[in-house]
């Protein structure tokens, strides 16, 4: 397959933002599909003329593409199994199913066990894939687990130089390209596909009782008002000590 159409795969298949739903679930089962309960926007001033992603739709004859994730992590992917356990898994598995109707495409999605225990031979996949035979078109890992032992044996390619890429796109995480980067080379991305940035969202607790008697501004208010950084936080906690 041509080399565009597996770059336009990879970029629409994990990191654009939900489509209008095409559902893909189960029909005459009796269960409600969480899709049908996602608000669908609207706007008189459409133009159907357009097509939905920029571009026409594709007929890439059932082309399979083929995603390495961890079994770990098996949430991030919208898969069918996890349709219909919340509205943000029925959202993905929607736009996954219109990413496969729109470019005539199929998704296969292998799990294996990609956590730090079993890090090791989850990696070495990736590097058969790349090195022996090629396997996966798409690949998923923990940054700890994969991306650093992966990017050390030259694994990856540097995303920055694939033309085909525009990481202006509202898909994208913004300024991702500078913070992720490697001396300019972009290694991974992230963006829709990574429910863990939400799910696993590390959560800061302050003590108000304190704030309010050394009347130090509020954590709130710093947030809001874009003055809440790590050096302000540290210096309020040792005013307390």
């Amino acid at each position: 397959m041509k080399k565009s159409v597996r770059i336009l795969c990879m970029c629409l298949a994990l990191l654009m933002l939900v489509l209008t739903a095409v559902s893909c679930a189960n029909e005459g089962d009796g269960t409600k599909d969480p899709s049908s309960n996602i608000p669908k926007e609207t706007s008189d001033s459409t133009d159907e003329s357009t097509p939905t992603l920029g571009f026409e739709p594709e007929n890439n004859n059932g082309t399979v593409i083929t995603i390495l994730m961890p079994l770990e992590k098996k949430f991030e992917i919208g898969t069918e199994e996890y349709s219909t356990t919340d509205r943000v898994s029925a959202a993905m598995y929607s736009r996954n199913c219109t990413v496969e109707e729109y470019l005539g495409i199929i998704f296969e999605i292998k799990e294996e066990s990609g956590s730090w225990a079993n890090r090791n031979a989850y990696n070495q996949k990736i590097e058969n894939s790349v090195t022996v035979a090629k396997e996966y078109d798409i690949i998923t890992g923990q940054t700890s687990c994969t991306f650093v032992p992966c990017a050390q044996k030259g694994c990856f390619q540097d995303l920055n130089a694939i033309e085909s890429f525009n990481f202006d796109s509202e898909w994208w995480v913004q300024d991702m390209t500078e913070n992720y980067a490697i001396e300019g080379r972009l290694y991974g991305v992230t963006g829709d596909l990574s429910l863990s940035l939400y799910r696993s969202m590390a959560v800061l607790y302050f003590n108000q009782y304190l704030i309010e008697q050394y009347q130090m501004k509020s954590p709130y208010d710093m947030v809001r008002d874009g003055s809440w950084t790590l050096e302000n936080m540290m210096t309020m906690a040792k005013s307390v000590e």
